[in-house]
């Protein structure tokens, strides 16, 4: 493994202890390229990690004084951007149950809600909503009644190599002046069908145990086609997200260890037939930031 991946995926951890402080000064020993840095962590999408961390860890004096500058900007973009978002999604929530509308946020938008702590360096380009078959045409109507234009349908938004999937998605855009535009996906009908009601009942049932369980079961069966279950090495389908969808699972898992429900998203992992699956996921996680980035 090359130099600077190695020390991307060290500094793409949640958090930097003395051992990995102790492989980054290894690291940093080898004239590091940090424009190839920056150039790996934002294919990686962690490229606002790594600075959160290159700051708080005192390293940004060794960055060229021009990517400095760059990423410092891009950074505090980005959290201004997360901010623009988390309301805005507060406001459709807002108008969808009003409209008693079943529909609720999933995906990265929930890394932002449960962790604030990520605003700084959680990408997120769109919000994703989960809906109920029977809502998504009035959903339709009211996001189009609160000057969203609808940009196009997607019939099948693939999750799982055509085994667990979105029926279809529908994308909505509103644009805010001085403020960017906010991008919304409305999901339906998650494979295999029996599945798909419970997680909607999970998800309105804000704060329980089932709730943060559906949520990781969620990243999960996003996560899972950017994995190739025998060689455990990226595919090329979707190489642009590997360490930025292993952090938001190793985050809901500890969440799910911390409030002590490791037993339940074990059990809902295999009701949705995906063990051997997420059990590769957790090896590449391990290999990434507890085995020091050798895979």
């Amino acid at each position: 493994m090359e130099n600077e991946y190695a020390l991307t995926i060290v500094l793409s951890s949640l958090q930097i202890d003395c051992l990995k402080r102790r492989r980054i000064e290894h690291f940093i020993k080898n004239n590091v390229n940090w424009f190839k840095v920056f150039q790996i962590a934002t294919k990686e999408k962690t490229v606002f990690l790594v600075y959160k961390n290159l700051l708080e860890q005192h390293y940004l004096f060794l960055l060229p004084s021009t990517l400095r500058v760059v990423w410092e900007r891009a950074y505090y973009g980005n959290i201004q951007h997360n901010q623009f978002l988390i309301s805005r999604t507060c406001e459709v929530e807002d108008t969808f149950a009003q409209n008693h509308i079943t529909a609720y946020p999933i995906r990265g938008i929930i890394i932002l809600q449960l962790f604030p702590e990520c605003t700084g360096w959680r990408i997120l380009r769109d919000v994703d909503f989960l809906v109920s078959s029977d809502c998504v045409e009035k959903a339709s109507e009211v996001m189009l009644k609160e000057g969203f234009a609808k940009l196009y349908i997607n019939d099948e938004d693939l999750l799982l190599n055509n085994k667990n999937s979105f029926k279809s998605s529908i994308f909505f855009e509103k644009k805010y002046e001085n403020l960017g535009a906010f991008d919304c996906d409305l999901c339906q009908d998650i494979k295999p069908y029996e599945q798909y009601e419970r997680i909607l009942l999970s998800l309105s049932k804000q704060g329980s145990e089932d709730y943060f369980i559906s949520h990781c079961i969620l990243f999960y069966l996003s996560a899972l086609d950017a994995v190739d279950k025998e060689t455990m090495k990226q595919s090329k389908a979707d190489n642009s997200y590997r360490l930025a969808k292993l952090l938001d699972i190793q985050l809901l898992e500890h969440l799910c260890i911390n409030k002590d429900i490791k037993s339940g998203l074990d059990r809902e992992i295999e009701a949705f037939q995906i063990g051997s699956q997420v059990n590769i996921i957790r090896k590449l996680i391990t290999h990434y930031w507890e085995g020091g980035g050798t895979v």
